[in-house]
């Protein structure tokens, strides 16, 4: 399982030579190709090589945890777990999907996890059906001599008739 290719990496940096075979490398490459496909197939734009400039790496730990070194500058702490963040953020494929994830993330740090609970599988539909059920009616108010009577502990006599 996984991808066994090894690309060469041309910059001199990668190990033993090779681009690490990650996310980043194999985006980009993707990229890159279809670029050359295209350059190839329509003779717009030249094809050129796979040539990758690491900026840096972050890694997130947790919540305001992390550790990164972009462009040389070492961070760690809630600084490089906001680099984190803001990196795969950006990183999403659309502005729809960076909207949305940034937008989970922020209301999740504001309001908390939003957990579901491992009952929730079993029954689906008890959290709608609760929040769609009608309202419960107030009780009708009772006359203020009901109300003093009740306190006392004193009952009107049954009616006889």
């Amino acid at each position: 399982a996984g991808d066994v290719a090894a690309v060469p990496d041309l910059t001199g940096g990668g190990v033993g030579g090779f681009c690490v075979p990650n996310a980043q490398h194999a985006v980009r490459q993707a990229k890159h190709l279809a670029k050359n496909i295209y350059a190839e197939r329509w003779g717009v734009g030249e094809v050129t090589e796979y040539k990758h400039e690491n900026l840096g790496a972050v890694a997130g730990f947790g919540i305001n945890k992390g550790v990164a070194k972009v462009m040389g500058i070492k961070l760690k702490g809630p600084l490089a777990w906001l680099a984190h963040r803001g990196y795969h953020g950006f990183a999403m494929p659309t502005w729809e999907r960076k909207i949305r994830v940034i937008a989970d993330w922020t209301l999740n740090a504001i309001l908390g996890r939003d957990t579901t609970e491992i009952s929730d599988i079993e029954t689906p539909y008890r959290a709608f059906r609760t929040a769609a059920a009608p309202a419960k009616k107030p009780e009708p108010a009772k006359a203020e001599g009901a109300k003093d009577e009740q306190k006392s502990g004193s009952q009107a006599p049954a009616d006889s008739r």
